[in-house]
């Protein structure tokens, strides 16, 4: 109907008009208004397309004592969570914690890789060759690790800035 096409068109060029200054002119052509987005707009392709890599947990647990001469040893694991599009690079996961106390240089460990990347709305747990000896440690009940999963930054992802994971577990050690 050619009649409602030129109405809409005319509020459209209202909606924009109004806009007080150029800078302003933000204006949505779907929306009509200026300067906010409009309500449940979904985001752009650029946005969607991208994955989305965190950690959603870290977990400590004792190796098989296949070695009954290092009872000092655990296994850290962490459970990695994909909340945008495939992630098709490889990637790695780095976690460190201080061994000796918070401002000593912390201990760097690795081995948990996801060499094919990880699917939309999947998860994954890494980590069970990643053996960790305290023996060289002091004493201390619990300790801070912390995982950054694409630490080394091979995965383009929506959300940079949420790829880090601390927390405080017990060690017994």
């Amino acid at each position: 109907m050619p009649g409602q096409r030129v109405g809409i068109a005319i509020l459209a060029f209202a909606a924009i008009a109004s806009c007080a200054t150029p800078t302003e002119a933000k204006c949505s052509w779907r929306a009509f208004w200026c300067d906010e987005p409009p309500p449940n707009e979904s985001p752009s392709p650029r946005e969607r397309s991208r994955p989305d890599l965190v950690i959603e947990d870290i977990v400590l647990k004792a190796p098989a004592r296949t070695k009954p001469q290092d009872p000092d040893s655990i296994v850290v694991n962490t459970v990695v969570a994909n909340k945008g599009d495939d992630a098709r690079n490889g990637f790695i996961v780095t976690c460190w914690f201080p061994c000796k106390e918070e401002n000593w240089s912390p201990m760097y460990f690795s081995g948990m890789r996801a060499i094919n990347g990880l699917a939309a709305g999947r998860s994954v747990v890494l980590g069970d060759d990643a053996w960790l000896s305290l023996s060289d440690c002091p004493f201390a009940a619990q300790r801070k690790f912390t995982c950054k999963v694409d630490s080394d930054n091979t995965v383009d992802e929506s959300d940079e800035t949420n790829n880090e994971r601390s927390e405080v577990l017990l060690t017994g050690r």
